[in-house]
């Protein structure tokens, strides 16, 4: 594979990446009444997988889901809706696929990872002496 076939690869596994994080933001909480047609664990685990593949600059990339994880609809619990002239109440429920506490479980797990990361980026850069050019 030259470098402009590596790109145009790289480029495509961006694109589904954006995608499938779409999918995600879209089906993430459901109300009850409304299940969702998509298997949302599939969906995450194919933003892992498409995640780790580009492998390029790892420390944004996990920037980067931390951002998408916080930017997730995680609502819970009920809902109470007032409907018609008569108000009838109607209580939905809501549930979401990757809840505050999962999310939050998540981007612990995530921070953690970028920390050694950056402790590896930092060792080498105390210790790595660059020669000059004369």
């Amino acid at each position: 594979m030259n470098l402009s076939q590596a790109l145009k690869q790289k480029n495509r596994l961006a694109g589904e990446l954006v995608r499938q994080q779409q999918i995600l933001q879209r089906e993430n909480a459901r109300r009850n009444d409304s299940v969702s047609q998509v298997d949302r664990e599939k969906v995450w685990e194919k933003i892992l997988t498409l995640s780790e593949e580009p492998a390029l600059e790892r420390m944004a990339e996990l920037k980067a889901r931390i951002a998408f994880i916080q930017g997730l609809t995680k609502r819970e619990g009920p809902d109470v809706v007032f409907i018609g002239r008569d108000q009838e109440k109607v209580e939905y429920l809501w549930d979401s696929f990757i809840s505050q506490e999962k999310g939050d479980e998540f981007i612990a797990n995530l921070q953690e990872q970028i920390n050694e990361l950056q402790d590896e980026v930092d060792d080498y850069n105390a210790t790595t002496q660059l020669e000059a050019d004369e």
